[in-house]
C-alpha cells in the first residue's frame, strides 16, 4: 500500500469501505493516523468488468462464465501503471 502522506514503514491496523457506494477506503495505521482514500476509479473499472461478464453470460457464453474460462481472456494485473499506482489521500487525521 503506497499512500501519499504516510511515512514508511507503517503498519495498517484497519481498513474499511464506505457504504453503499464503496468508493472511499478508510485506513487506520498503528501510529494513530486515519486517512480516507478515493478508490472510485478502481470501483468503476470493476463495475465495468462485471457488466461485461454479465452481458457475455446473457449472450450465450454462460458456460465460459460459469467455468471461469472467461477470465483467461481478460487482462491480468501486472507491473504496469494501470495496476500499480500511488493513492492520494482525500484527508488525513493525526
Amino acid at each position: 500500500l503506497d499512500v501519499d502522506g504516510l511515512e514508511r514503514p507503517f503498519t495498517v491496523s484497519s481498513i474499511a469501505l464506505s457504504y453503499p457506494d464503496e468508493e472511499r477506503m478508510y485506513i487506520g495505521v498503528e501510529r494513530g493516523q486515519l486517512l480516507c482514500v478515493d478508490i472510485s476509479h478502481i470501483v468503476q473499472a470493476a463495475k465495468t468488468l462485471r457488466t461485461e461478464i454479465l452481458h457475455r453470460k446473457e449472450s450465450g457464453e454462460a458456460a465460459a462464465v460459469i467455468s471461469g474460462r472467461i477470465f483467461e481472456e481478460m487482462p491480468k494485473p501486472c507491473n504496469k501503471p494501470e495496476y500499480v499506482f500511488k493513492l492520494k489521500s482525500q484527508w488525513m487525521m493525526h
